[in-house]
């Protein structure tokens, strides 16, 4: 498979079966907004309460215009994630544009893990660790914010299931 025909949701489940080696059944949330905050390609909450995100991108124009959001003021000055990662094909960002406050993680094909059919094989390696931001636990607040998102995409799958 080239992996320039990636898409967001090939990587979200390369960032989950990643996650889901290191801690069995990760908490992971995939295109979440949270008020006051922004959207969230991936969100993975650790076991001790704190927000991981990881944005994707599948174009170089894509990943140069994130740069140019607030969100990376607002994650410098304190608000957003303990740990920020971009995560593309290989070939989309070099390390070496990848800003201090930012982790970087690849997704490739390779031999290991499979995800979907046994034929489409991804893994996530990553180039560089984000620094980790001094951060608040998840608030009891967006914690049930995440519970109603998570229960609402749940019942619309299920009713798209049935045609309703």
């Amino acid at each position: 498979m080239d992996t320039t025909n990636l898409n967001e949701t090939d990587i979200q489940l390369a960032i989950y079966t990643w996650r889901h080696h290191i801690q069995a059944f990760p908490l992971i949330i995939t295109n979440i907004f949270f008020y006051n905050w922004w959207e969230c390609d991936a969100l993975y909450i650790t076991k001790s309460g704190y927000c991981h995100e990881f944005e994707i991108k599948i174009s170089h124009s894509d990943f140069i215009s994130d740069l140019a959001k607030p969100k990376h003021g607002k994650i410098r000055n304190g608000t957003g994630p303990s740990k920020f990662y971009y995560v593309c094909p290989p070939d989309i960002i070099s390390l070496s544009e990848v800003p201090e406050h930012t982790g970087l993680a690849y997704v490739r094909e390779t031999r290991g893990i499979y995800i979907g059919e046994p034929d489409r094989v991804l893994s996530l390696d990553i180039i560089k660790e984000p620094p980790t931001h001094k951060r608040e636990k998840i608030s009891d607040s967006k914690w049930i914010a995440i519970a109603y998102k998570a229960n609402a995409r749940y019942w619309k799958l299920r009713a798209a299931e049935v045609n309703i």
